[in-house]
């Protein structure tokens, strides 16, 4: 589980040793925050069935104050630096067959991502990340394939209490699999936040709304869109309308 957001270091020094410790104690693993800096940039790694995952974790100093950073004598979190990052993908890779780097980034209830979400994503990817999963604006925002790999900017929210608006009561899910070629494919399952806080499992035509936002190709006829004008001309389609699955296609 990443903890580098803008809640875990909200109770201060003694607030982040005891998530760690509650959630090592349970046989979680964690990324994005330790007792110091060293094992707060330590990446998460996992291994089934012959594939082994890193996760790495960071937090935009955008949304937090700087001494919710970890440092050589403060428990905090991984705060986002590009150079530090990179440093970390390039390690990761030689263990690992997947890298999946997480930020915590972005403007709250904004629509779509910016610059300081797409440098750090692209940055990942250029160094050797697999897939970039995004979190904080608690909206969806559209994803973005950049040179073959998934950028998820945004999923919004899942188990959350901003009953305020339809763009917060709803969300995504996404699945992946994955092999030692890669991230192999994308489910996406929408979400609707009911009762405090309680997710439901939509159906695709019940979410128009939901899939236009993220902006991914997920017609019955398999109409082809750009996921970003930053990205290269790809080409995508879906192989089923109630279960959307997002083959990666290069041109």
């Amino acid at each position: 589980v990443s903890l580098a957001n803008n809640n875990v270091p909200n109770f201060g020094e003694q607030g982040v040793l005891d998530t760690l410790a509650l959630l090592h104690a349970a046989g979680i693993q964690t990324a994005g925050a330790g007792k110091d800096l060293a094992e707060a940039l330590q990446p998460a790694v996992i291994t089934k069935n012959g594939l082994t995952i890193a996760f790495l974790a960071y937090n935009d100093m955008d949304v937090v104050p700087e001494n919710y950073g970890a440092s050589d004598h403060r428990a905090g979190t991984a705060l986002m630096d590009i150079p530090t990052m990179q440093e970390a993908v390039r390690k990761a890779n030689d263990d690992a067959d997947i890298v999946v780097v997480s930020m915590h980034s972005g403007i709250e209830y904004a629509p779509t991502p910016n610059a300081s979400q797409q440098r750090f994503a692209h940055a990942a990817i250029d160094t050797g990340a697999d897939l970039i999963l995004g979190h904080h604006p608690h909206v969806v925002q559209p994803a973005e394939l950049y040179k073959g790999k998934y950028i998820i900017y945004s999923l919004g929210n899942f188990i959350f209490d901003q009953p305020f608006s339809d763009d917060t009561k709803t969300g995504m899910t996404a699945v992946m699999t994955a092999s030692k070629k890669g991230i192999d494919n994308i489910t996406f399952q929408p979400v609707s936040i009911e009762h405090a806080a309680q997710p439901r499992l939509l159906a695709w035509p019940d979410a128009h709304n939901t899939a236009e936002r993220l902006a991914v190709p997920l017609d019955a006829a398999g109409n082809v869109l750009r996921v970003s004008d930053l990205a290269k001309i790809v080409s995508l389609s879906t192989r089923s309308w109630l279960n959307p699955v997002i083959p990666f296609t290069v041109e």
